[in-house]
């Protein structure tokens, strides 16, 4: 990971993924009984909330005024907040 002026850059699929940090994100750390880390949820300012594994891969994200979850390629998973499933089902494979 490299840091450049508050905006991290990482590597993912051959490409970079660029998002800023803002003083408004809370982020959340999920760990398993051994205290592994296995995802973190992430949200952002106006409630929406984003799912990214381990390895910072994004995983989903949820929409509070439209009260659905997308995973990573914006396809509809469900109605409701069902991020942290979502994690738990990526560290199990």
């Amino acid at each position: 990971m490299r840091f450049k002026n508050s905006v991290y850059y990482m590597i993912c699929d051959e490409r970079f993924l660029r998002f800023p940090k803002t003083p408004d994100m809370t982020r959340q750390t999920i760990r398993d009984r051994y205290s592994r880390l296995i995802g973190t949820a992430i949200e952002h300012p106006g409630g929406r909330q984003e799912a990214r594994n381990a390895y910072s891969l994004l995983l989903g994200r949820y929409d509070p005024q439209t009260d659905t979850t997308r995973d990573a390629y914006s396809r509809l998973i469900a109605h409701g907040n069902v991020l942290t499933g979502l994690i738990w089902q990526d560290a199990k494979q």
